[in-house]
Formats: structure tokens, C-alpha cells, sequence
């Protein structure tokens, strides 16, 4: 991991020019909206394109849950409301929690509403990835390296420009790859930022690196 940052491979996030940041942010933010259609109307989203996925929704329009879009409008218009009149407040943070109060107080589960369910307790057990899936794993996983630091270098940029400071390419390489292989051997997921949960904490109100 420091042998990548000492040979300065950070300067990729140089090739990532103005215009490709703008046009990422706006897809993200495009993605976000489309990716959240069924969760607020109960209307089964399938597709592996962003038409794809606006043509299920619309062809699926006749299956709206009622009490699903109801509380979605709701908690959107409670955030639009806590953004308006009271900004310092976690808005998207109070909507969780004012939510997950109704859904047990009025047993909202059996009125058709989903719900995450149980969380599965205790925590990851270390392993070595199977050195003999290493060869298999190579190629996907420099895929994997592309698309995530890519994703982690334009999302701190954008925020970085928003607020006034700088993003170091290569300390974000070498915290990329401290986490990806941390979380390899705890048998996770590959490890990236995330733009939408990078929105919520920035309209939130943080400011710490914790957050960032």
C-alpha cells in the first residue's frame, strides 16, 4: 500500500478533469433518485439501465403501495422542511428515527410496509482469502480498483471544492487500500466511498475527517 503511494500512482486522479467531475456528480445524483423509486412507492424497480429501470417503474405504476408512498412522502418533505427552516439539525437522521418510532408504534410491517428486519449479531471472523482463487480474483479486482478509487477521488474532489480544501490523490490511495484489504480479511465487501451517504453527512452538518 505505501509502495503505491511512494510511486505517486494518485497522478490517475489528474486525468479526471472538471467537466467528467460535473457530469459525474449529476449522474450520481440521477442514479440516487431512480434507485430510490421503489423503496418510496412499492413498485418493483428491475433493469440494468438507468431507461431500463424509469420503463419498469413506469410500466409498474398500477402497483403502487399506498401506505408505502405515503410515509416516503412524508420523511421527504420532513427533510425538505428540517433543510428549510432548521438546517443545523441531522434531518436525515431524525426521519430515520421518527420513522422506525411509527412503523413499531402503528405496526406499519403488517399494513404491507418493508422493513430491513433483523440485524444479524456479532462480529466477522479473520480468514486468508483462498490462496488458490488468487489467479480468478486478479483481473476483476483491478476492475474493482479502477471503479472504486475513481468513485472515491471524484467524490472527495466534489465535496473538496465545495467546502475549500484539498484532496491528496495518494493519501486517499493508501487509505483505499488499507481499507480494502482490512475488509478482506474480515470477508467483506470491496471497500469505496459512497456519494449518497457523503450527501447525507454534508447535509448534516459535518465536518470532521471522521465523516468526510
Amino acid at each position: 500500500m505505501r509502495g503505491t503511494r511512494k510511486l505517486r500512482l494518485g497522478f490517475v486522479a489528474d486525468l479526471l478533469s472538471q467537466p467528467i467531475l460535473v457530469g459525474y456528480m449529476a449522474g450520481v445524483a440521477i442514479i440516487m433518485i431512480i434507485g430510490q423509486l421503489e423503496k418510496i412507492s412499492g413498485v418493483p424497480v428491475d433493469g440494468d439501465t438507468f431507461f431500463a429501470e424509469v420503463a419498469s417503474f413506469v410500466r409498474g405504476l398500477d402497483d403502487i403501495h399506498t401506505g408505502t408512498l405515503v410515509l416516503g412522502l412524508a420523511s421527504l418533505l420532513f427533510l425538505f422542511a428540517v433543510q428549510w427552516r432548521f438546517p443545523r439539525l441531522p434531518g436525515p437522521l431524525l426521519a430515520v428515527l421518527l420513522a422506525v418510532a411509527a412503523v413499531a408504534a402503528f405496526d406499519l410491517e403488517k399494513g404491507g410496509i418493508a422493513v430491513v428486519g433483523n440485524i444479524p449479531a456479532g462480529l466477522p471472523t479473520p480468514d486468508l482469502p483462498p490462496l488458490s482463487e488468487l489467479s480468478a480474483l486478479l483481473l476483476p479486482a483491478m476492475g474493482v480498483l479502477v471503479v472504486g478509487y475513481t468513485d472515491n477521488v471524484l467524490t472527495g474532489r466534489a465535496f473538496a471544492t465545495r467546502h475549500g480544501y484539498r484532496v491528496d490523490p495518494n493519501q486517499e490511495l493508501l487509505a483505499l487500500g488499507a481499507a480494502n484489504v482490512g475488509s478482506g480479511f474480515l470477508q467483506g465487501f470491496p471497500v469505496s466511498s459512497s456519494g449518497s451517504r457523503t450527501a447525507i453527512g454534508n447535509a448534516s452538518g459535518s465536518r470532521t475527517q471522521l465523516t468526510r
